[in-house]
């Protein structure tokens, strides 16, 4: 259940990291998160024990993490868990056909809105 809550959350995680790509091009690394889900299926208790991250990627990813709901147990009892990010550059697809550069494309009139990098986000 824990990782179908991850799972459905997993785009807000990959948000941080691509907002922390903005300042570091190159980032990849790896964060441990340590929480508590109460019997209401609330988030308590969040601590990161592991990282090489920047500490703006980290407190993105906590703050989001608060947020979660899981669903509510029977018990009166808090699940702690301990789970791991992997986080990585996509390594791009090489597809067939005609490539155009973008300052090919503004030659053109046509101009390029910025995107976020292609990320991975392992988990």
């Amino acid at each position: 259940m824990i990782r179908r809550v991850i799972y459905l959350h997993i785009k807000q995680v990959r948000y941080c990291y691509q907002q922390a790509l903005f300042k570091s091009p190159k980032l990849a690394g790896r964060l441990v998160v340590r929480f508590d889900v109460t019997p209401q299926g609330q988030v308590e208790a969040l601590l990161v024990t592991e990282s090489n991250l920047s500490v703006e990627m980290q407190s993105c990813i906590a703050e989001t993490i608060r947020t979660w709901e899981f669903p509510p147990n029977d018990s009166d009892e808090r699940v702690s868990v301990q789970y791991p990010f992997t986080f990585r550059l996509k390594t791009p697809d090489v597809s067939g056909g005609v490539q155009i550069s973008d300052s090919e494309l503004e030659a053109l009139g046509i101009f390029k809105d910025p995107e976020p990098p292609p990320v991975e986000v392992l988990f």
